[in-house]
């Protein structure tokens, strides 16, 4: 939910910004699909884990 949030908002406030952002990390290869993943998937599913107090049931469910 935080990646779609971040990439909402910066679509609406520098809508230019991200063609250029998501090129160079086509042009990037290899090396730009991890700085991918790691910034829009990894980090913030890092924050959640770390954050979640509640590890049984239901409230495991919002981790997942």
């Amino acid at each position: 939910m935080f990646p779609f949030l971040v990439l909402g908002l910066s679509h609406i406030v520098k809508p230019i910004l991200q063609p250029d952002m998501f090129a160079e990390f086509f042009d990037e290869g290899h090396a730009g699909a991890i700085k991918r993943t790691v910034l829009f998937d990894l980090l913030p599913a890092i924050i959640i884990v770390a954050f979640h107090h509640d590890w049984s049931w239901p409230g495991v469910m919002l981790t997942i």
